[in-house]
């Protein structure tokens, strides 16, 4: 037999939609040679990126290139001066590389679906070729060939089975348990795997046409897309880096060609400005946030793969859920049956039972067992003949005989409500009457079977069928439940702001009574309006085509392509949308999903295309995960706060005071303020945060706006502070702070290359000399200490030095809340390391050593009266000054504070109050029995 196709035509055969000829004696080799040339094998061949070129890309970006030079600078510096001092570049350099692997690790699991999918496909495979079978690679199988298929085996591409039927397991694809069964010229799926039956196919596509092979083709154009997390951090990183460099670029010109610094000195300064302003540790602290609540996920059975998963898993405003096993139970079960007359509900059911196969049953006849009551009674009768079903005849049969009593011999059968329907003999008088009843039951999306039983006359022979007069019992029905838990489920996800839609590739109806059942809309749309999607309509009835999606409850009967196009639409219009599955014909959803999720028994390629894995039944654990993402949320948008606000407050004090004043303080005390800092912010992934009601969102310019004013306000404190050091009042000779300002009296260090003669001093200078009026005396004497009460320039730069850091660590705690900062309590171990920090930098700053010789430049007035600018070192100040700066940074620290909380108002519409937040948290947490600890 020869002919073109099994149903006249072969849309997905070849790239040219060219017509195939299928023949029972199979095809030759150079036939097979030539459609192999022209279709390419049966495998998808993707791009590949070699993995070092994905490892460059990583140090490739404004981020990679500003550490980059940053580190070419330090390292021209370090050969250049002196001391040979390598830390900064070593610091630098090891926090490149962290940032790049940690991305490139990342980034390495995108392939990880592609590899996935490609285990579903057979390796080997039985063809006729040249008139013999012969074991041939799959890969090399091309539309036309005619194949063999038997049990165990995986169907290696698609084809249409050319006699017999077949009874096939899709969960691989689908993630649904039922098998289902193939009849003669029907198509059989790629990747599915043969339970029952044997038989000959023709392949109808082969490689990216087949089913399993538009999932790898989807898969693939998903996988390159950027992170919405990355995107995020790389716009918080241009905020910074555009002040950053601006500031630098102001500094490096002011004391180059202003005040004639040496470049190397100057650049040192730049330098360290840049290293202590650049977010260089931004991906380092939110990848360790993430990764700590990654942990906290993990003891609630939910597994992050992808760390950037949490913080857009806390953005997501619509989730798409699979039906079948995570709605649903996944599980067949029998509701109460509809009799005809006297028949109860047991009769029926048991006569069902005798009809069914009680040995390796299938999914219906094993929940037609369960259901029915009085089990044991089933072993008083003998099967004498059991005809099983056939996808014909659509009914199953079997002939049973008492054991004991008056040893009665009946049939009973079960099957399609209409063919059964079709064995009585008062067929006209019920139809009307079953008719409707199928009706409602096929409108609800309820599976049925009809039942019904013949009595044999005494003494007839029960292999003779014409005598038969069956009896119509009344019909069961079957469905799959909902999860006990969903339907809460739902309703707290839409009080938090999340919108569950349903996606199925069940039946309309099915899909409808489904979400009837769980409280959801019955705005559905199912295959004509796919079609019109595959015809590529971008209008439909006169509405976009993604407004349609973005207002539909649910769809049914979609195909992968469908899955990818709804996540896609949704995406355009501006949502975090999540994506459950379980199936390979899932995959590529999953993975062009923002939030990929792969609910428990899903296959793995479903798991490969996820960013997080689910490993108890039902979608009530993503409640879980979603609070738990809002806390980690919460604690990243933080710490961008507070960077931003460091970064704003410290280039704008310098800029300014550089080049007005031309003050600034050592390169070592900005690399500790820097380590202090970033080191006490990392313990922020353990800080006591609530979640929000909504889902989050990265308000960037309100952030960035909130940081300036609030790094506005610190930048005044800090020139109020340096001007009442460094002024003394004319009524009394000292400063505001009860000291006697001299700004001739400072410590320097030697240069005995120095032009001016200042410079080559070192030591104490002018001691003998802090008079007031006294003019300045370039040979002075080296000596220990100012006079009792007098303070100078290396007391005013330590001054600062303190202010920087104490007013940097309470910073953390403004930033943490948009409320005051007492609103919430900080977590242990944020206040720990908050603490140490602190005293940290206060006994630094009371004992500076003044051994350590490295000067900042200040402007001196020399003895012509002009102001040069001169290597001070910094000195302690001692405890009654420190405990001054304390108060004084507390006092601008609650004004500060003050100021934020008003800002935010005035800005922000969400102002709702932390009680508030924590109320709704409660309800949720508990009202689903959710007890998520503080963490």
């Amino acid at each position: 037999m020869s002919y073109q196709s099994l149903d006249g035509k072969n849309p997905r055969a070849g790239p040219n939609n060219d017509m195939v000829e299928f023949n029972e004696d199979g095809l030759t080799t150079a036939e097979a040679q030539k459609r192999l040339a022209i279709y390419g094998p049966n495998a998808v061949v993707e791009k590949v990126t070699p993995w070092w070129k994905l490892l460059l890309l990583k140090f490739w970006g404004p981020m990679p290139i500003l550490i980059e030079i940053a580190i070419i600078l330090s390292l021209v510096n370090a050969i250049a001066s002196p001391e040979k001092d390598y830390v900064s570049f070593v610091v630098l350099l090891l926090l490149l590389l962290i940032n790049g692997f940690i991305g490139f690790f990342e980034e390495r699991n995108a392939g990880n679906a592609i590899n996935a999918l490609k285990k579903s496909l057979a390796p080997k495979c039985s063809v006729m070729r040249d008139g013999v079978w012969q074991v041939v690679d799959a890969k090399d199988l091309v539309p036309g060939d005619f194949i063999t298929v038997k049990l165990g085996d995986i169907i290696p591409a698609d084809a249409k089975i050319h006699k017999g039927n077949l009874e096939v397991d899709e969960s691989a694809l689908t993630g649904e348990s039922f098998l289902v069964t193939v009849a003669e010229g029907e198509s059989l799926k790629s990747g599915s795997i043969v339970r029952v039956g044997e038989t000959e196919a023709f392949v109808t596509a082969t490689g990216a046409n087949t089913y399993i092979g538009e999932a790898m083709k989807l898969v693939a154009q998903s996988s390159a897309s950027e992170g919405h997390f990355q995107k995020v951090l790389f716009n918080v990183a241009k905020v910074i880096i555009v002040i950053a460099l601006a500031a630098t670029v102001v500094i490096f010109c002011l004391k180059v060609f202003k005040d004639h610094d040496g470049v190397l000195p100057v650049l040192d300064l730049c330098l360290v400005l840049l290293v202590a302003s650049i977010p260089i540790a931004m991906q380092v602290v939110c990848t360790g946030t993430m990764a700590v609540g990654s942990r906290k996920l993990a003891a609630h059975n939910v597994i992050v793969s992808r760390l950037g998963a949490i913080e857009e898993l806390a953005g997501m405003t619509i989730l798409c859920s699979d039906k079948t096993g995570t709605l649903t139970l996944n599980k067949l079960q029998m509701r109460d049956p509809w009799t005809m007359g006297s028949i109860t509900p047991e009769q029926i059911t048991f006569c069902a039972c005798l009809a069914s196969k009680r040995v390796n049953p299938d999914a219906i006849d094993d929940c037609i067992y369960q259901g029915t009551e009085h089990k044991d009674k089933l072993e008083e009768f003998e099967e004498l003949d059991f005809v099983p079903f056939d996808p014909v005849a659509k009914r199953t049969e079997a002939t049973v005989r008492e054991k004991t009593g008056g040893k009665t011999t009946f049939r009973v059968t079960k099957g399609a409500p209409q063919v059964i329907l079709g064995l009585t003999a008062n067929y006209e008088e019920l139809a009307e009457e079953v008719e409707l009843k199928i009706k409602e039951y096929a409108e609800r999306g309820l599976r049925s079977l009809a039942v019904a039983r013949c009595l044999l006359p005494e003494g007839a022979a029960w292999e003779k069928r014409d005598q038969d007069s069956w009896e119509f019992m009344g019909m069961l029905s079957f469905h799959d439940p909902p999860r006990g838990d969903t339907k809460q489920t739902i309703e707290t996800a839409k009080t938090m702001g999340v919108e569950v839609k349903m996606i199925t590739g069940d039946h309309l109806a099915i899909g409808k009574e489904t979400a009837r059942l769980l409280g959801m809309g019955g705005l559905f749309y199912g295959k004509e309006f796919l079609a019109a999607v595959d015809d590529g309509k971008a209008n439909i009835d006169g509405r976009d085509v993604g407004d349609i999606v973005e207002a539909a409850d649910g769809f049914a009967q979609v195909a992968p392509k469908h899955k990818f196009f709804i996540v896609d639409q949704l995406q355009k219009r501006g949502h975090l949308t999540g994506m459950t599955g379980d199936g390979v014909n899932d995959a590529p959803a999953l993975k062009k999903a923002d939030i990929g999720i792969a609910v428990d028994g899903a296959t793995e390629a479903a798991k490969a295309a996820s960013d997080i894995v689910l490993l108890t039944p039902g979608l009530s654990v993503i409640i879980t995960a979603i609070i738990r993402s809002r806390k980690i949320f919460q604690r990243m948008k933080n710490y961008c706060i507070y960077r931003i606000i460091c970064t704003f407050q410290l280039l704008l004090f310098f800029t300014i005071a550089i080049s007005a004043f031309n003050f600034s303080i050592p390169a070592i005390s900005l690399v500790l303020i820097t380590l202090l800092n970033d080191g006490t912010i990392m313990t922020i992934a353990h800080d006591n945060v609530i979640p929000a009601k909504k889902p989050e969102a990265w308000k960037l310019g309100v952030i960035a706006a909130v940081a300036c004013v609030v790094g506005t306000v610190a930048t005044i404190g800090l020139f109020v502070m340096y001007f009442l050091y460094t002024t003394n009042k004319p009524s009394s000779g000292d400063n505001y702070f009860g000291f006697s300002f001299d700004a001739q009296c400072y410590y320097t260090i030697g240069d005995p290359k120095a032009k001016d003669a200042h410079l080559h001093f070192e030591g104490l200078k002018c001691a003998p000399l802090c008079k007031a009026g006294t003019p300045f005396n370039p040979t002075g004497t080296a000596q220990d200490s100012c006079p009792a009460g007098v303070v100078g320039w290396s007391e005013a730069v330590c001054v600062i030095y303190m202010c920087l850091s104490v007013g940097g660590q309470l910073t953390v705690y403004i930033a943490r809340t948009k409320h005051s900062f007492w609103s919430r309590r900080p977590g242990y171990t944020l206040m720990a390391a908050s603490a140490f920090a602190q005293i940290a930098s206060t006994f630094l700053a009371v004992y500076w050593p003044i051994q350590f010789k490295i000067s900042a430049a200040v402007g001196i007035p020399n003895y012509a009266g002009e102001t040069v600018s001169s290597p001070v070192v910094m000195k302690g100040i001692g405890w009654e000054m420190a405990g001054i700066v304390w108060g004084y940074c507390i006092g601008f620290f609650l004004l500060e504070d003050l100021i934020k909380v008003y800002f935010y108002y005035a800005v922000d519409n969400d102002n709702k109050t932390d009680e508030e937040l924590a109320e709704v948290t409660f309800q949720v947490e508990f009202k689903l029995n959710f007890q998520v600890v503080s963490s």
